[in-house]
């Protein structure tokens, strides 16, 4: 029989895994070995449940079965600060966590929150925005419509965050260890005290590049630099590597740490997952291998319509069959019509071919 130590060693592992899809909180991860099921199911109740079953995901059947293979969760982090209206916020974080449910590998698709695609505005009525406004316009059951109509996806679930929620998830693991450049010291100095501002957290400046522990009002501002380096392309990599750093931290924290993690972070997330269904996805979830992340589009521009800038696709329909051959595997893979379309009518908006 394995040792105790070795048991406590794959319960460790397995919420670790827990705890990296929270912060994304991807939402996925396992069970504590104090606890027993009753315990872990009341723990997850406390997170704010949204049930979608009833709701149409604009998702295509076609694309459904292709995908069939293929477990997608959206993780949407929005910008409003504790104490604010959600309801009038935008998706400032746009992930897609993509579980291939026969490996048990997952990677997160960051999508750039400027990209121009087809959005459903009040009443019904469609027009090309960028993707972050989807938001305000109908929550996230609106943003998994606009990601399943213009990427051609399976969305039917997701995890919602906010910035004081990561805040937080981060200072509830004793901070993270981030490598920060050069150029990022002076941008999250400049900014940590307006971020701090509906935190009320500890804003305490970084004396320098490299790497070092983060807290969690340091690590919100990190991730939302935008002005410098590579703009939101790079933006949204500071965000994937802060849950890889995450991920690193909780395999070494013991499971009574884990157990305070979840207490703090869970009653501050909302989610179409079950608590049920949670379970269940986190008891397999030891098979779960983080692979090499990215950003969509894969190829875009700047394009300035009517005074407002927006980052369309170069194009979208290439985007898409780039996106379903590099990540889901089908080879020579042909959008929908309805991509097509979209995608002609952003070329003739913007001009941008």
């Amino acid at each position: 029989m394995r040792s105790e130590k070795a048991k406590k060693r794959n319960w460790k592992k397995r919420l670790a895994i827990t705890l990296v899809v929270l912060l994304a909180l991807l939402g996925t991860g396992a069970l504590l070995a104090n606890y027993a099921y009753g315990k872990i199911i009341e723990k997850f109740e406390k997170v704010e449940y949204i049930d979608l079953s009833d709701q149409d995901l604009d998702i295509d059947p076609t694309v459904d079965a292709g995908l069939k293979d293929y477990q997608n969760i959206l993780l949407v982090g929005v910008d409003a600060r504790r104490g604010e209206k959600e309801s009038n916020s935008r998706a400032d974080a746009i992930i897609i966590i993509s579980i291939n449910k026969e490996t048990g590998d997952f990677r997160l698709i960051s999508v750039y929150r400027d990209t121009m695609l087809d959005i459903e505005e009040t009443d019904g009525v469609h027009s090309l925005d960028k993707v972050t406004h989807s938001f305000v316009y109908g929550g996230a059951v609106n943003t998994i419509r606009a990601l399943n109509r213009n990427m051609d996806l399976n969305i039917k679930e997701y995890v919602k965050v906010n910035w004081y929620s990561v805040a937080d998830f981060v200072d509830s693991m004793g901070g993270l260890t981030l490598n920060i450049k050069d150029y990022e010291v002076s941008e999250i100095n400049k900014f940590i005290g307006n971020t701090n501002k509906s935190l009320q957290g500890d804003p305490t400046k970084l004396t320098g590049p490299g790497k070092q522990v983060l807290n969690g009002v340091q690590t919100v501002t990190y991730c939302r630099i935008r002005k410098v380096g590579n703009g939101d392309y790079e933006r949204t990599e500071r965000m994937r590597n802060t849950i890889k750093a995450a991920f690193a931290k909780a395999k070494t924290m013991k499971i009574k740490e884990l157990g305070v993690v979840m207490d703090k972070t869970l009653p501050e997330i909302s989610t179409s997952i079950d608590a049920k269904s949670m379970f269940w996805m986190l008891y397999d979830a030891t098979k779960y291998e983080m692979k090499k992340g990215t950003g969509w589009p894969y190829e875009t521009t700047g394009a300035t319509v009517n005074g407002i800038w927006y980052g369309p696709p170069v194009n979208l329909s290439k985007n898409v069959t780039k996106l379903h051959e590099k990540i889901f595997g089908q080879a020579d893979y042909e959008p929908t019509e309805r991509v097509k379309s979209i995608s002609d009518a952003i070329i003739l908006k913007t001009g941008v071919q």
